[in-house]
């Protein structure tokens, strides 16, 4: 087994969300090596299917990247919430949408080299417009989209998100039983 023994840890930052660290470990050979490792209390991302079968996707300005993009909904879990809850509620706070089936779809590490990130994927049907209830710093247009038109997007690399591209490629296998290639 190729195992990393931590022989130290030091905090270099705490943020409001986020946490770095730089972790001293041992190496199955026995050499010494650092790890950089961010911290992240997890994530959920909402794959939302309105009664008239269209993918809800939001739009909204990424400063880490300087770009726009189209993605699906997504959020960070508070603390001791579960993903099942954090996926409703940011689901309405982002789409302004109620669903009442939501199903967990899958969940995975996003950037398991040097972050603990966890994204849970859901799906969630049986939807209901209400009033979105956006964090200050929100600025997201919502948009519906028609699977024929997720499917051409996802084959022509329209998508620049690893999660929505994960997530929309999952769910239309899952509900529509292929991939976004027909």
């Amino acid at each position: 087994m190729f195992e990393e023994k931590t022989i130290s840890s030091e905090d270099v930052y705490t943020g409001d969300v986020l946490k770095f660290r730089i972790d001293k470990v041992e190496l199955p050979d026995g050499n010494i090596a650092d790890r950089e490792i961010l911290e992240h209390p997890g994530a959920v991302g909402i794959v939302g299917i309105t009664n008239a079968g269209k993918i809800v996707l939001i739009k909204q300005y990424r400063k880490a990247i300087d770009l726009e993009i189209l993605e699906i909904p997504a959020g960070k879990l508070e603390k001791n919430e579960h993903p099942y809850d954090a996926a409703i509620r940011e689901f309405e706070e982002e789409a302004g949408y109620k669903a009442s089936n939501v199903k967990f779809l899958f969940d995975a590490y996003m950037l398991p080299g040097c972050s603990d990130a966890k994204i849970y994927f859901y799906i969630a049907k049986d939807l209901k417009l209400v009033s979105p209830d956006r964090d200050d710093d929100e600025f997201i247009e919502v948009l519906e989209f028609d699977i024929s038109e997720i499917r051409r997007m996802l084959s022509l690399n329209k998508f620049v998100d690893a999660k929505t591209i994960i997530a929309l490629t999952r769910a239309i296998e899952y509900e529509y039983g292929s991939s976004y290639n027909e």
